[in-house]
């Protein structure tokens, strides 16, 4: 479950409890290369609000490991989704700054 994206670890001491990541209704998987990941899903905050995550998942060490998690609440979606359809236009114009300073 947790190489998936449907659970995610926390440790308490000695113990490590699983906790399952929402009901799986609104996910997409994107794999990056077989031992790098992107889960895309949907959760509710503590304040009732529904939100977008992100979550960055990798071997380390032969075990899946979490790498991190972008969250992006529903009034910043629309600004994301513009930013990348553009950046989908030009991403092959990218050229990094150069450090001639």
């Amino acid at each position: 479950m947790q190489s998936i994206g449907r659970a995610e670890v926390k440790k308490f001491g000695n113990s490590e409890i699983y906790f399952l990541n929402g009901d799986g209704r609104w996910k997409s998987r994107i794999t990056l290369s077989p031992t790098h990941t992107l889960f895309l899903d949907t959760f509710m905050s503590p304040f009732n609000q529904p939100y977008l995550r992100i979550k960055e998942t990798k071997v380390v060490e032969g075990k899946w490991k979490d790498i991190g998690n972008v969250m992006i609440t529903k009034d910043k979606l629309d600004e994301m989704i513009a930013f990348l359809q553009k950046l989908k236009s030009e991403i092959e114009n990218y050229q990094p700054e150069s450090d001639d300073t």
